[in-house]
């Protein structure tokens, strides 16, 4: 089984690491499932990063580079965006 892991759960992995409900540790701990995260999700990630609010604050404080680096250790596939994803 494959799960990908959406832009919504990768905000909260960096927000509050461990953190999840049960039934998401449970998945995560259990290391059956291939974990998933899509480029887009990366570039969201960034787009939020590198936008301001009307305050001048980060719409978004992780770096995506920060959040690949710490994605990186967790067994985590990359998962590219390709001409055909972005046609669809």
């Amino acid at each position: 089984m494959g799960i990908l892991l959406d832009t919504f759960y990768l905000f909260g992995f960096m927000a509050a690491p461990g953190q999840f409900s049960e039934t998401v540790q449970g998945i995560l701990e259990d290391r059956t499932p291939r974990l998933y995260v899509s480029a887009v999700s990366i570039w969201e990630m960034r787009l939020k990063y590198h936008a301001r609010r009307a305050s001048g604050e980060r719409k978004s404080p992780f770096d995506p580079g920060e959040v690949v680096l710490a994605l990186e250790g967790q067994g985590v596939t990359f998962v590219p965006l390709t001409e055909r994803h972005a046609a669809c």
